[in-house]
């Protein structure tokens, strides 16, 4: 058995099919480079290409590769993948280039891609020889049958995690080719740099037959100066402490509940549940000296906590998954996720994720979520609080209910309370409030929609119609010569007014746009035209001036105050 052996190849070595068909292992991270180190690769490619020196190189680095024995030498790569994959991408979209130039480039399209990409069997087409196999479908449908064979992908084709740097990574390799010689390179150019990258890069490859060895290399990558993603450093520690067959299942089911959403922010935010506020660098770390991985009932109990921790996740993150209560109560969550996003709040999650982990109720969770909305407002919104000012506030709060220090839905719900200002200060906060940006204006809409519906549960505005435009009573811009400018003469204070919440009010889009800056006069006629009643009563008022849009902006606090109660 080969314990450690380690020379230096030309690529044309490793990538060729005569080395061996490389596999993935499973305890690897999908491919996932980004355009900027598969630019650097490419740079660092076309530079030997653009070279006076005929004996310049440039080393790829180290690959390590396990060879299992026991399997009849089947390799695995370790330490690489991106490497390795990224340099099949580059080589597979310069063949294409050559197909499309000429016959002849044809043909030698053909050889290469019998030497490096994949081979069928002359009797049966499924018998490939592939250069490349991941331990996933849609990566290898991906790399093998759209961009080795240049299949089209099937109409509506969803992309994942493990297949949509492979498709967005092959076309910006072609766009850089057109970029860097033509829209349609010539077959001397396309052939020079092919024999770049097959003879003048060199890679450094170490074999070995322990997987022990490959697998702490694969860990460390000391060589390369990276740094493996912890929720892949993750699931490789679980492989060693259980073994791939028990981990593989629920691993699976882990990363298609976090497919597309960041695995680092997942992780963060359990990490904030169990523990409370935690930095979110090293956070592999953290988790092994909290929980220890090496022990296997350890191990597996939190493998099984981290699936469902997912699940609750994925819920947070496309709430219209969640359906184990009633209709109304799965909507009402949808709502209340949906509104909080609007807010730009994030760090509430492992609070959703805590009650979940201890099985509280959706109506319950809809409940703390309603309350979590009304302190975003009062706080962050109304008062313009910094969102940090809540971030040691929310994960304490998770631990508690984590660690079964709060058990009742009362005592999370007084604590939220008690960290909301009081209302004399969101009165104070309410009055001074200016909204003058396009998020702003977004969640005023949401928040007058919310009060208008309030008092008049008859006529429902749609939170979600496009319809509904926000429409300042005294104009952003009034015209010239408007009785605006008799009216607010002072140019300051009619920039601070305008602003107001009191001087805000929501209008269906085919009123908002005919009445535009018209003199109030004008507007009023289109108020009572209005099937809001709130816009009726602006209708009815003889005129428009700094007393009505303070005495408003007061109307409007009394109103906020109760729906979003402390």
């Amino acid at each position: 058995m080969k314990l450690l052996e380690a020379d230096t190849k030309k690529l044309e070595y490793l990538l060729n099919l005569s080395y061996g068909t490389l596999y993935i292992p499973y305890s690897q991270r999908p491919y996932e480079w980004k355009e900027e180190q598969v630019l650097r690769l490419f740079n660092d490619f076309y530079s030997v290409y653009t070279s006076k020196d005929s004996s310049s190189t440039h080393i790829l680095n180290f690959i390590t590769i396990r060879i299992d024995e026991e399997e009849g030498n089947k390799k695995y790569i370790y330490d690489g993948q991106q490497r390795t994959v990224t340099s099949l991408l580059l080589l597979s979209a310069l063949i294409s280039e050559l197909r499309e130039i000429d016959e002849n480039s044809t043909s030698s399209a053909n050889t290469l891609t019998n030497l490096y990409l994949y081979t069928s069997h002359w009797k049966d087409s499924s018998a490939t020889n592939l250069k490349i196999v991941f331990d996933n479908v849609a990566a290898n449908y991906m790399l093998h049958e759209h961009i080795f064979k240049g299949q089209d992908l099937p109409l509506g084709h969803v992309f994942s995690d493990y297949d949509k740097a492979l498709y967005e990574n092959y076309y910006y390799i072609k766009d850089l080719i057109h970029k860097r010689f033509s829209p349609k390179p010539n077959k001397d150019e396309i052939v020079a740099f092919i024999d770049i990258v097959l003879e003048h890069i060199l890679v450094i490859i170490i074999e070995t037959s322990f997987e022990n060895i490959a697998e702490e290399m694969f860990e460390t990558l000391n060589s390369t100066g990276l740094q493996i993603e912890d929720f892949y450093v993750l699931k490789n520690t679980l492989i060693q402490t259980l073994d791939e067959d028990t981990v593989k299942p629920i691993w699976s089911s882990i990363e298609i509940n976090t497919d597309r959403i960041n695995k680092s922010k997942f992780l963060h935010a359990y990490v904030n549940t169990i523990n409370g506020k935690t930095a979110s660098s090293n956070i592999y770390s953290k988790i092994s000296n909290l929980i220890n991985l090496k022990d296997p009932s350890t191990a597996i109990d939190f493998l099984n906590e981290l699936k469902r921790t997912s699940e609750i996740f994925m819920k947070i993150d496309n709430p219209s998954q969640r359906i184990d209560g009633t209709q109304d109560q799965n909507n009402k969550y949808l709502q209340c996720v949906n509104n909080l996003a609007l807010l730009s709040a994030n760090q509430y999650k492992p609070v959703i994720l805590a009650m979940g982990l201890k099985d509280y109720h959706i109506s319950e969770i809809n409940i703390v979520l309603e309350k979590i909305i009304a302190l975003q407002l009062r706080n962050i919104f109304i008062a313009d609080n910094k969102a940090n000012t809540l971030e040691l506030f929310y994960p304490a709060l998770a631990k508690l209910i984590y660690k079964e220090e709060i058990t009742e839905i009362d005592q999370i719900l007084l604590k939220i309370s008690n960290e909301m200002i009081n209302d004399a200060q969101l009165y104070e906060s309410f009055n001074n409030r200016l909204i003058e940006s396009r998020k702003d204006e977004a969640i005023i809409r949401f928040i007058l929609k919310e009060i208008y519906n309030s008092q008049h549960t008859e006529i429902v505005i749609n939170a979600n119609s496009r319809d509904v435009n926000l429409e300042h009573i005294l104009p952003v811009i009034p015209s010239e010569g408007s009785q605006w400018l008799t009216d607010f003469p002072e140019e300051d204070e009619r920039n601070t007014l305008k602003y107001k919440i009191g001087n805000l009010t929501v209008l269906f889009n085919r009123l908002n746009s005919r009445i535009k800056n018209s003199d109030f006069s004008i507007k009023k006629s289109a108020y009572l035209e209005s099937v809001i009643p709130q816009n009726k009563i602006l209708g009815n008022v003889s005129e428009w001036k700094k007393p009505n849009i303070d005495q408003r902006t007061i109307d409007l606090y009394n109103v906020f105050k109760n729906l979003w109660a402390k």
